[in-house]
């Protein structure tokens, strides 16, 4: 079985890693913005818990922004007490266009201890200023949204995502992803999901997985 036998999974935002970023965007937007008009070079940090969020930027060796907040909204993800995302940017001044670039993004964790929640980590290295943050915003929810879709798949669904229920957990992941796309450039997932590199056999995997969620 590639889908989820309950499709309400797909379109409830409690089990959905765009929601979850939307989230966390929402805590982080105003001084992101912030650190962006103070420094064009340095280094930017996000660590997010189940119930907090730490964030700090640092530029010439020299600490320049360091908060903690509360998370306040509720997703099933939160749920995972365990479960950390640790997100790292590099903040460059060397592009003249707008430059994202994923160095690492995977979600790790103890494949022998089916407790272990595991961590994302996430590094990218982008030229992030007030201008570009709309563009920076779309590079970001769709680099992360795959890799928390499978800690919902492992951590939430208690899904075999090595082995047993690997292709059920890619295609959830690479739909949430397409997802993410369609929604923060406002076109349709159809739109997206032809213009994208994803593999012929996912694609049309994709496209019966998006008909069926429709009929219901």
């Amino acid at each position: 079985m590639f889908f989820h036998k309950d499709l309400e999974l797909y379109r409830n935002d409690n089990f959905r890693s765009f929601s979850y970023l939307a989230g966390i965007w929402r805590i982080i937007e105003f001084d992101l913005v912030f650190i962006a008009g103070m420094i064009n070079s340095g280094n930017l940090t996000i660590s997010i818990e189940s119930d907090i969020l730490h964030m700090t930027a640092t530029s010439n060796f020299k600490n320049i922004f360091n908060k903690t907040y509360e998370i306040n909204f509720n997703h099933s993800l939160l749920l995972c007490y365990d479960f950390v995302c640790d997100i790292t940017l590099n903040l460059v001044d060397t592009f003249k266009e707008f430059h994202f670039d994923v160095l690492n993004c995977n979600f790790y964790y103890d494949k022998k201890n089916k407790s272990d929640e595991g961590f994302v980590e996430c590094t990218i290295s982008s030229n992030l200023t007030i201008e570009n943050l709309n563009k920076f915003k779309n590079n970001f929810f769709t680099t992360l949204s795959r890799e928390l879709q499978f800690v919902i798949n492992k951590n939430i669904f208690f899904l075999d995502i090595e082995k047993k229920d690997l292709v059920k957990a890619d295609i959830d992941s690479l739909y949430e992803y397409i997802t993410a796309s369609a929604r923060l450039k406002n076109v349709s997932f159809l739109k997206v999901l032809k213009a994208s590199s994803i593999l012929h056999k996912d694609k049309e995997l994709l496209e019966q997985l998006r008909n069926k969620i429709n009929k219901t």
